[in-house]
């Protein structure tokens, strides 16, 4: 993963976002260091929060449905937010993967209100690492993230995935 964060931050200009991504990268590879891959959620009331596992969702709502236990609180002090989406590996050993039979679309939430909202696949399987997103200037107090996905058609699959909040 380390590789990938510094191909990642080579090609950013902005400083920032840079630094921001880095700092994410160390403190992934230090929170796996410290609690391995056993614990299943975590809230720790410091700017990290991590949800439930998603389990063997699938849905062929052409409406947005919320996907099973990815939602998550978190208390911020005002700041940036990056939203992950991490393999269960506890769970299960296959998995951490997001796939459609046809076309599907992702919207993330704060508070129910969207902040990131397009669509994601058609007819692929994808990592649940590559999304990674960050909620700019998010206003001091307690928030709900939460992922919901819909299809145009087919079926959508989230296989073992967890979301991971962390106020930067």
């Amino acid at each position: 993963m380390s590789n990938y964060i510094d191909l990642l931050t080579k090609q950013i200009d902005d400083k920032d976002i840079r630094d921001n991504f880095r700092k994410i990268n160390t403190f992934l590879n230090g929170f796996k260091k410290k609690y391995d891959v056993e614990v299943t959620n975590i809230n720790d009331g410091k700017g990290h929060t991590l949800s439930g596992t998603s389990g063997l969702f699938s849905t062929a709502s052409v409406a947005f449905v919320d996907v099973t236990n990815l939602s998550a609180p978190i208390a911020s002090k005002g700041g940036h937010i990056a939203v992950s989406f991490i393999w269960d590996r506890v769970l299960n050993t296959a998995g951490g993967q997001l796939a459609s039979t046809v076309d599907s679309y992702i919207k993330i939430s704060r508070n129910d209100v969207a902040f990131l909202s397009y669509q994601v696949l058609t007819g692929v399987s994808v990592p649940s690492h590559i999304l990674n997103f960050i909620d700019y200037n998010v206003p001091a107090g307690d928030h709900t993230y939460t992922m919901q996905v819909k299809v145009g058609s087919g079926t959508f699959y989230c296989y073992n995935i967890k979301m991971e909040l962390i106020e930067l």
